[in-house]
């Protein structure tokens, strides 16, 4: 039986609602800022473990901006002063926020390659 032009058969999910589920929470919350607290709770959680609490606190303090550029990039690319006098786009913003939230694993990782060993007398 074929439908008339236009009709979507039931059993078709739309797209933007497969795009809903896979990027957002059930609070509908963004999923990247699920994740990256997530990663900034392991980072906190291992320098505690290996470096102590001191440490832990200053990851967490070098953790804040990029935290803050992927939960809200829109508010942090409206920043302007001094030199930077110009809007910067969302996309933007949400993405060096997630370079800088990564760059950790992505040093370690390459030091790991080269053979250096993570021990914790890094920190």
């Amino acid at each position: 039986m074929r439908r008339p032009r236009g009709e979507v058969s039931s059993n078709v999910v739309p797209r933007s609602v497969l795009v809903d589920v896979f990027l957002c929470t059930l609070e509908g919350q963004p999923l990247s800022r699920l994740l990256s607290l997530f990663l900034v709770l392991a980072y906190v959680t291992g320098a505690s473990v290996m470096a102590g609490p001191l440490s832990a606190l200053k990851i967490f303090a070098g953790m804040l901006l990029p935290l803050a550029c992927i939960w809200f990039p829109d508010v942090m690319g409206d920043f302007t002063r001094g030199h930077v006098n110009r809007r910067s786009p969302a996309s933007f913003v949400w993405f060096f926020g997630w370079l800088l939230l990564l760059l950790p694993m992505i040093v370690g990782a390459l030091l790991w390659l080269q053979g250096v060993p993570l021990d914790g007398s890094l920190f």
